[in-house]
């Protein structure tokens, strides 16, 4: 939809440019030129707009047909979205722990990738085993991502 945007701001542009149209390059490379600038300025400033515009009404559309509300965010980006420091605990599915730590970092989900950098813990003590872990989630707000793929567990408890 956003190349189709660009087009129509090449041809609108081009109508304007003396021959543009009859195909001189130097017109043609002053259009591209324009029709460049002109989308990054709408990048920042109509197109976010227009998103949000665009997800609205397809909120009412779903809300209107009785169905949920949607959110685009992977499960690992809402998962792992806080400014709080986050204990992270890993377990396989056998509930053997694989690594905990601090949260530093996660890789974006573009490419459905499941990584992270962890800061361990300062003392041994925090590491803890999955019944220990679960009855500290259940007396705090945590939450638990399930990757049946990679099969893990993954606790927060922030």
């Amino acid at each position: 939809m956003l190349g189709g945007i660009n087009y129509l701001l090449y041809l609108v542009i081009a109508s304007f440019i003396p021959h543009a149209q009859q195909g001189s390059y130097l017109a043609i490379a002053i259009t591209m030129l324009l029709v460049l600038l002109i989308s990054v300025v709408l990048d920042f400033t109509v197109f976010p707009l227009f998103k949000k515009f665009i997800n609205w009404l397809i909120l009412r559309a779903r809300n209107r047909s009785g169905l949920p509300d949607f959110d685009v965010k992977s499960a690992q980006e809402f998962f792992f979205n806080s400014n709080e420091p986050q204990r992270v605990y890993i377990y396989d599915f056998d509930n053997k722990l694989i690594d905990c730590g601090y949260f530093y970092y996660s890789a974006g989900s573009d490419f459905d990738e499941l990584s992270q950098v962890l800061i361990p813990f300062e003392k041994s003590e925090e590491e803890k085993s999955y019944l220990e872990v679960k009855r500290l989630a259940r007396k705090q707000s945590s939450q638990m991502l399930i990757d049946s793929d990679r099969q893990v567990k993954i606790f927060n408890l922030s």
